[in-house]
């Protein structure tokens, strides 16, 4: 399995499901997991998105420490996808109407927690490396170096 393939499965799941699991380490410096509503961007398969509240624990979270881990499930084979990077916060208000275009229908809860859309930020996760796990098989693949394929 090569980056593509990896991160073209990740993208199967998330139009699936339409959620991952974001870990940062929390300003207090213990992991801090949550829900996310995550995208790819055409175009931009090495970089996931997704949005949130300038005002959430997060993003103190990421502006303390850039590395995050993402996991994702394949819900009917129960294989495992994790992702590690470096995150970022995006404050631009076009480019957040372009993600919560792609997000759509999937920022329910979000607005419910923040209704107040000029508080909306992004996040952008340069994937670094990746891990694929089957629980069935015992078989592990590690993928490194993502962030420098296909990349031009």
């Amino acid at each position: 399995m090569n980056a593509n393939q990896f991160l073209n499965e990740v993208l199967q799941i998330i139009e699936d499901s339409g959620r991952g699991l974001l870990a940062t380490i929390s300003t207090n410096g213990y992991p801090a997991m949550r829900w996310m509503n995550p995208v790819f961007l055409p175009g931009r398969l090495f970089w996931l998105y997704c949005a949130t509240s300038k005002n959430f624990p997060k993003v103190a979270d990421v502006g303390n420490n850039p590395k995050v881990s993402w996991l994702f499930t394949d819900q009917k084979t129960g294989e495992l996808y994790s992702i590690r990077g470096k995150i970022r916060v995006i404050d631009n208000p076009r480019f957040s109407s372009e993600i919560i275009e792609e997000l759509g229908r999937r920022l329910e809860n979000f607005w419910r927690l923040q209704p107040d859309s000029s508080q909306l930020i992004v996040l952008e996760t340069e994937i670094e490396s990746g891990e694929y796990f089957n629980p069935k098989t015992g078989e592990k693949i590690q993928i490194d170096n993502i962030s420098g394929e296909g990349k031009a």
